[in-house]
């Protein structure tokens, strides 16, 4: 027979039945059920609340979904962003920042044309000294009627630009192994004219100049008992005098300030 499941009264069913049913607060009997696959039997009421509950929690969502209605999610979040980043920005450090990496930029730039100014300036100074330097010894060298092609190495050896306060070049006699300016016997600024005269009435040089030379005829000759060889001095070989085969193969070097000509030492 079938169960109803609420009843006002229970008197007229069997005590077996009446054992089923539970009477609650509204003084009404309920029979009492097992859930079973998935399936409840329980108070209309309390479905109707819940029910109740979620139609109204949909109202809702639908309400606040209305306002973002047409709005792209990831263009929202990214103007969100935007706006965070807006809030924590300090216009005066933005401004610092922005003038350092500006002033670093223009100091860069800066240095890497003063560079290849000062390269530029190095090559030009090269440039100008070699063309003072050899326009001044050839001429020397040719009025003395001297061998320009072994004296002139030797003299741009001996010799360098300088600058002088106004800013005008001349050229400087030197002695090589201490690189000092070397003075006349007046105590003036020596010339390469000089320079070039004091090679031709030297022991040394002479042999490079036509019409002179030592009295004798010829080289003098080596001292065979001594060793013709000379110390190094502040990095420049030195060569001695008398040794004009070493001379001869060290045009190069005594061109390059690597090596010098020097008197020998006097042996007792």
């Amino acid at each position: 027979m079938p169960f109803t499941l609420v009843l006002d009264s229970i008197e007229d069913l069997p005590e077996i039945v009446q054992a089923e049913y539970e009477q609650r607060d509204d003084g009404k009997f309920y029979l009492q059920t097992t859930p079973a696959e998935g399936f409840e039997v329980t108070q209309p009421e309390k479905l109707m609340k819940a029910l109740s509950t979620e139609r109204e929690n949909v109202k809702k969502l639908r309400s606040q979904v209305g306002k973002f209605e047409g709005i792209d999610p990831d263009r929202a979040r990214s103007a969100l962003e935007k706006l965070e980043e807006f809030e924590n920005w300090d216009p005066d450090q933005q401004v610092q920042e922005r003038v350092a990496a500006r002033e670093k930029k223009l100091l860069e730039q800066h240095s890497k044309e003063l560079k290849q100014q000062e390269e530029r300036s190095v090559r030009l100074k090269e440039q100008l000294e070699k063309t003072l330097v050899t326009e001044a010894a050839t001429k020397a060298i040719a009025d003395n009627k001297g061998s320009i092609d072994l004296l002139l190495p030797l003299i741009q050896a001996q010799t360098r630009l300088v600058q002088n306060e106004d800013g005008a070049y001349r050229v400087e006699v030197i002695d090589p192994l201490d690189n000092t300016a070397r003075p006349t016997s007046t105590g003036e600024s020596m010339s390469i004219d000089d320079l070039v005269k004091e090679m031709r009435g030297s022991d040394r040089y002479s042999r490079a100049f036509d019409g002179s030379g030592q009295s004798g005829g010829g080289t003098p000759p080596k001292d065979k008992g001594r060793n013709p060889v000379l110390p190094t001095k502040n990095g420049i070989r030195q060569i001695r005098s008398d040794d004009q085969e070493a001379i001869d193969s060290s045009v190069e070097d005594i061109a390059a300030g690597k090596a010098v000509i020097v008197d020998p030492p006097v042996m007792v």
